[in-house]
């Protein structure tokens, strides 16, 4: 491929691209299952929200790649001795919005894959490699340059027979379901 192709090629992808739109925003929301099971006596405390920024890329035909960077404070008590974490989830999704493009409107599917980080403490030694994949659905609304979205979302986490902690006792539930809801422009 000669120079002058390369760089036609390379104007019209980052065109295409530039012309479908970059959407930024904040995601929060609500956890619908503790990331710790109760199991033998523990008992899970976390904190019942889940927030970070967001990124999406429109492409053609009404999809999207999205990325959020969700942070969660997972935590339990066992024999009155209590843990509490930061983890950061990274979940990258590729979206496909039904309706008519110029509606203010529009439902849309979701699915990807996502990666659960710990940031401290017993978490980050333990899970420190948790992958899973997402699904979800949910509505978004343009109103006056802003997008408000509402959106219920599955992830199922790998590799989580084994406990998170030395103490053998103390286990990541596989399942994660939760309420978000976005703002952005």
């Amino acid at each position: 491929m000669t120079f002058a192709r390369f760089t036609t090629f390379l104007f019209t992808f980052v065109s295409a691209l530039a012309a479908q739109g970059l959407h930024l925003g904040i995601k929060g929301g609500v956890p619908l299952t503790r990331v710790v099971k109760e199991v033998g006596g523990v008992q899970p405390t976390d904190w019942r929200f889940t927030i970070g920024p967001s990124v999406e890329i429109g492409l053609p035909f009404s999809l999207a790649i999205e990325a959020n960077a969700l942070v969660k404070r997972p935590g339990y008590t066992l024999n009155r001795f209590s843990v509490r974490d930061t983890t950061l989830e990274v979940p990258i999704l590729l979206k496909k919005y039904y309706g008519v493009p110029a509606s203010p409107a529009r439902i849309f599917i979701d699915g990807g894959y996502s990666f659960r980080r710990g940031l401290s403490s017993t978490f980050a030694a333990a899970e420190s490699r948790q992958n899973g994949f997402v699904a979800g659905s949910g509505v978004q609304l343009r109103l006056a340059g802003f997008r408000l979205s509402g959106e219920g979302r599955y992830t199922r986490w790998l590799g989580l027979g084994s406990p998170i902690t030395p103490l053998n006792v103390v286990r990541a539930n596989e399942n994660q379901f939760e309420v978000l809801f976005g703002f952005g422009f």
